[in-house]
């Protein structure tokens, strides 16, 4: 016959079960906050292996990571319906994919659709780099995300960077998005933003939002193609921002464009834009115009500086249709222009128009 275990031993089991209970918690709640890396493998639209299913994925937990391993070489995805929302920290890498030696290899195609799909919509702290991302409604659209880094891509060209495959409203929207980067002070860093706006005429970066601070875009170029000389202007302007507060568009090349290069129409008096280092109308060597087909810089709101007191900051703003510089409008107000060449080549030989 058996002898009853006393109640202290009963108590002590109970004890360790709760300690039990509680490290599976712990447990849980690690594996919850752990890094993950989704491997894209496949060109289908859906299941396992496939880019949906990888964003689905990295919905549910994060920060993760997106990479590719489709084979080797170039690879199409091409959607036949919207991609999902991102809505956590995520890091979308098509360097990795094999046969990557700088330029994207991966492009996803919005050849299949019809509407107003984004390529990746993103709404978080997210990093997109070495994709190129066309024929959709916008490329990349970034809502209300904040911490967005978009590097190395071709938004609204083919995988050379060198055949228009314009997104059909822009290659990228931002609206209410803080600490946004777009580029880099790199050449491995540098997005080719051209060929957009296909059919609403909006052109390359589209971003406004009241909520809008300490956005960068730099070292892009926005309406030529990867060669830094072939016109694959957008179909609107290069830039075009409003409502937010310390943008920097710096070291870029914007050129081509079938409006202005950069248009700033922020009317709620903001300050602290600054617009420096670029060459707009020209190729990437400032050597020879590509015309944007109206202004290179159209200044309709306050506050904001074009060039600089240092050669770094020095715009070339040249070979433009219409004028180098406009400033049109009633809230053009406390802007400073100084310090570029306008209408001229660094050599002082005339670029065009202007």
């Amino acid at each position: 016959m058996s002898t009853p275990k006393s109640s202290h031993t009963r108590r002590k089991f109970a004890n360790y079960d709760k300690l039990a209970e509680v490290k599976l918690m712990l447990t849980e709640l690690e594996d919850r906050s752990v890094p993950a890396i989704f491997t894209v493998t496949t060109t289908a639209d859906s299941g396992a292996g496939s880019l949906r299913q990888a964003l689905q994925d990295a919905a549910a937990a994060g920060p993760d990571t997106i990479q590719f391993g489709i084979g080797t070489g170039t690879k199409t995805i091409a959607p036949l319906t919207a991609l999902p929302f991102l809505p956590n920290a995520t890091t979308i890498d098509g360097t990795t994919q094999p046969g990557f030696a700088g330029t994207p290899v991966i492009e996803i195609s919005g050849a299949n659709l019809a509407g107003f799909e984004s390529g990746l919509n993103l709404d978080s702290a997210t990093t997109v780099r070495g994709l190129a991302i066309n024929r959709f409604h916008v490329g990349l659209s970034a809502a209300g995300a904040n911490d967005v880094l978009i590097v190395g891509n071709y938004l609204g060209t083919d995988l050379t960077g060198l055949i228009a495959r314009g997104n059909k409203y822009s290659g990228i929207y931002l609206q209410g998005s803080d600490r946004a980067v777009i580029g880099g002070a790199t050449a491995s860093d540098r997005n080719v933003i051209s060929g957009n706006g296909t059919v609403f005429g909006i052109g390359g970066i589209q971003a406004t939002g009241v909520a809008s601070a300490d956005v960068v875009v730099r070292g892009n170029y926005i309406g030529l193609g990867a060669d830094g000389s072939t016109d694959l202007g957008n179909v609107g302007d290069g830039v075009r921002l409003g409502l937010a507060t310390r943008w920097s568009v710096r070291d870029n090349v914007i050129s081509g464009n079938d409006f202005s290069g950069v248009v700033v129409y922020d009317d709620a008096g903001n300050t602290g834009n600054v617009i420096s280092g670029n060459r707009v109308g020209t190729n990437a060597a400032g050597t020879a115009a590509v015309p944007n087909d109206d202004t290179g810089v159209n200044l309709l709101g306050a506050g904001t500086t074009v060039g600089g007191t240092t050669a770094a900051d020095r715009n070339i703003i040249s070979g433009n249709l219409q004028v180098g510089v406009r400033l049109t409008s009633v809230f053009a107000v406390g802007n400073s222009v100084v310090g570029n060449y306008i209408g001229l080549l660094p050599d002082g030989i005339t670029a065009g128009a202007n």
